[in-house]
């Protein structure tokens, strides 16, 4: 099957961005152009939500607070010209997932967001890292409740399956070697990360 030009340039943006927007696909010239556009990071970010801290448990739980953060990030999608940075962002979404109905305070997935949107095209270690001490997947895999009398191996055991290794690939006594040593900055990065008593600090009480 031989396609065009224009079903191409199409494919590119389909495949390094967020779709194959009619007057996109218009203005470009060739696949070589395609691809040097979905590449560019020299034009602007864009402009995202500044979320106020939730200074009760009532206010930090509220789904409601969910929409404007979605609505933000679709717009993000929609409009930005960073094409790889949003198929990315959208990417680690999907590799460092989490859920509301388990972390219940959109403030902290606000956060987690922009985390994945700062590390986004940069080192898989730094972005690892971060996402390591992120409150959101602290809560969401249990690593918030390890401490010394009882160590939660979950949030170890899918950094190493889910995220980065892979089954098979590591030792049973890897997770425990680690959630042993998440215990000692676990929940004093909670408190570092989300500053001013925030929605994490109540969830946690």
């Amino acid at each position: 099957m031989v396609y065009t030009t224009e079903e191409r340039i199409a494919h590119v943006y389909r495949r390094l961005g967020m779709g194959a927007y009619p007057d996109l696909v218009a203005t470009t010239s060739s696949v070589e152009d395609a691809i040097t556009r979905a590449l560019d990071l020299d034009q602007p970010s864009p402009a995202l939500l500044e979320m106020d801290v939730p200074l009760d448990r009532k206010a930090a739980t509220d789904i409601a607070m969910l929409a404007a953060p979605v609505q933000s990030w679709i717009t993000s999608m929609v409009e930005s010209p960073r094409l790889i940075e949003e198929r990315l962002v959208w990417f680690w979404h999907d590799h460092f997932s989490t859920a509301i109905q388990k972390v219940r305070i959109p403030y902290l997935l606000w956060r987690q967001h922009l985390t994945l949107r700062e590390h986004a095209t940069g080192s898989f270690r730094e972005l690892l890292n971060a996402i390591a001490t992120d409150p959101a997947m602290l809560l969401y895999l249990d690593g918030a409740r390890n401490n010394t009398e009882q160590t939660n191996e979950n949030f170890a055991r899918e950094v190493m399956e889910l995220h980065t290794m892979g089954p098979g690939n590591y030792s049973q006594t890897a997770p425990r070697m680690c959630t042993r040593s998440e215990v000692r900055r676990g929940l004093h990065c909670l408190q570092q990360r989300v500053s001013h008593r925030s929605a994490c600090h109540f969830e946690m009480r």
